[in-house]
């Protein structure tokens, strides 16, 4: 089978299981996901990020190997998990700490292509307090370069005071 076909069927598969209603058609959908899984696996371990998002979203969402596919699809460049990252931090460990990471992941949504997930993302920060705080606090945080770091400071002196005499070298 070839690789996008089996992210696909898998997609699909999922799909068909969560609408089934009769329990024989989700037994034998729950026996086909079992079946594909090792090749969704395989092609996930080698950096495939529509394999990682597609693994990780057959996770409980509060689940270790979720939280690891995702983010590994996310590192990977996945917008998508970086927002299903983002979302399920606030739904599930809304610390102040945690609010940053989220703030972190929405910054890198913001620079992506992705309008969609942008629009998303916008939605996620204006329906949460704590979120809007941890953007705005991430925000004030200055940022400097090298030759701003090691820029001379010059300091003012009382008027007059003679300026001061720097030490000098020589070999």
């Amino acid at each position: 089978m070839a690789v996008h076909q089996i992210i696909s069927e898998f997609n699909k598969t999922r799909e068909l299981l969560a609408k089934a209603d009769d329990g024989g058609v989700q037994q034998i959908l729950k026996e086909h996901l079992i079946e594909l899984m090792p090749g969704l696996k395989a092609l996930a371990s080698n950096d495939d990020v529509d394999a990682q998002y597609a693994l990780a979203n057959s996770y409980p969402e509060n689940s270790s190997p979720y939280y690891g596919w995702m983010l590994r699809a996310s590192n990977n460049g996945e917008i998508r998990a970086t927002f299903a990252l983002a979302q399920s931090i606030v739904d599930n460990t809304p610390s102040a700490r945690k609010m940053l990471q989220v703030a972190k992941l929405i910054k890198q949504i913001k620079v992506s292509d992705n309008s969609f997930v942008k629009d998303q993302a916008k939605d996620l920060v204006r329906s949460n307090p704590r979120l809007q705080k941890a953007m705005q606090s991430l925000a004030s945080v200055k940022t400097f370069s090298a030759g701003q770091f090691f820029k001379p400071v010059t300091a003012k002196r009382p008027q007059g005071q003679a300026p001061r005499q720097e030490n000098t070298f020589s070999a």
